[in-house]
């Protein structure tokens, strides 16, 4: 799955919406990414980062430029940093993570300073997309071989509700 998310990668950036550009640039490079939507192609500065001052490329702002009728290189900037966001989070990490018995320990922690629901962390499998057909691909590598494995998460504010 890895070598192919890759691939998908390496392919969206040659596809022509992201050659609007003119030029190649480093999709992971902030301050590139901001030339080109904002010098070269002209789309609107809607932040600047507060600390420099530069355009604001964040997930947010390129969510906002994507819409239409908006240039197609922000919706292939937003494809691709899912993607690699995908690939080095979850693809890529979590093989490394199994136990020698196959299995991926995970521990959870509370959340809201002991009070709140368990989470998972480092990574984070809660937010594997759901709705996608990547995200159902890596949570569906992610289910148990066998139908005893269970996984129970409770928390006492669940309990106190069930139980008034």
């Amino acid at each position: 799955m890895s070598e192919e998310l890759g691939q998908e990668i390496r392919e969206l950036w040659r596809r022509p919406s992201t050659r609007q550009a003119g030029e190649r640039f480093n999709l992971g490079s902030p301050q590139q990414l901001g030339v080109v939507l904002f010098e070269h192609l002209g789309l609107p500065v809607l932040k600047r980062t507060q600390k420099t001052k530069s355009y604001s490329t964040g997930a947010e702002t390129l969510e906002e430029l994507a819409r239409p009728p908006a240039s197609p290189l922000p919706r292939a900037c937003c494809a691709g940093a899912q993607l690699t966001k995908l690939k080095s989070t979850y693809v890529d990490a979590l093989p490394a993570l199994v136990a020698p018995d196959g299995r991926l320990p995970h521990p959870l922690q509370s959340g809201g300073g002991g009070h709140g629901p368990a989470l998972f962390a480092n990574p984070n499998l809660q937010n594997i997309p759901v709705r996608t057909e990547l995200g159902q691909r890596i949570r569906k590598s992610l289910s148990s071989r066998r139908r005893a494995d269970v996984l129970l998460v409770r928390t006492t504010a669940r309990i106190d509700v069930a139980a008034s």
